[in-house]
C-alpha cells in the first residue's frame, strides 16, 4: 500500500516533526479514537501494541 505523508498529515491521521535530517511520523491514535471509536481496533488489531510500545 502506498501512502503520501502530506495527505495523511493534512487529514489529521499522523503528526510529523523534523528532527535533524529526519522526518518522524506519529499516528494520532487518540484523536482518531475520539472521532471514530473502535475503528483502528477493527482495522488494525495489532496496532494498539505497535503504537503503545513503538
Amino acid at each position: 500500500m502506498r501512502w503520501c505523508p502530506r495527505v495523511l498529515r493534512e487529514a489529521g491521521v499522523i503528526h510529523q516533526r523534523d528532527e535533524g535530517t529526519r522526518r518522524l511520523n506519529r499516528l494520532r491514535r487518540e484523536d482518531l479514537d475520539a472521532r471514530f471509536p473502535g475503528l483502528l481496533d477493527i482495522a488494525v488489531p495489532q496496532g494498539r501494541d505497535v503504537t503503545a510500545h513503538g
